[in-house]
């Protein structure tokens, strides 16, 4: 394991929301699922994960304060940080006018 992944699972830990687990793959890097139910996904650097900390709480508390919730938060790149909402399906409505 490189150092710059350890240093990245050591600056990021604290942050882990209780009952969540730390996560990793290749595409995001770490991360861990919300107990909100959205995905969290930070990179593999170390160098900037307290503004991604930050950048995501924001994000966070954005979300939460306009009754949104998301499927996935990613702050890989703090200077573009994206979320993804649940797609909404419509369902074709007929309407009986009893003529």
């Amino acid at each position: 394991m490189q150092k710059e992944l350890v240093d990245a699972i050591l600056a990021l830990a604290p942050s882990v929301p209780a009952g969540s687990t730390m996560t990793f793959n290749s595409a995001d890097g770490l991360g861990w699922t919300d107990p909100r139910g959205w995905k969290a996904s930070f990179g593999m650097s170390a160098q900037d994960m307290p503004l991604k900390i930050r950048v995501y709480q924001s994000l966070v508390d954005s979300l939460v304060s306009r009754g949104k919730s998301p499927l996935v938060i990613n702050v890989v790149y703090p200077d573009a940080p994206f979320y993804r909402m649940a797609e909404i399906k419509f369902e074709e409505v007929t309407v009986d006018s009893g003529q």
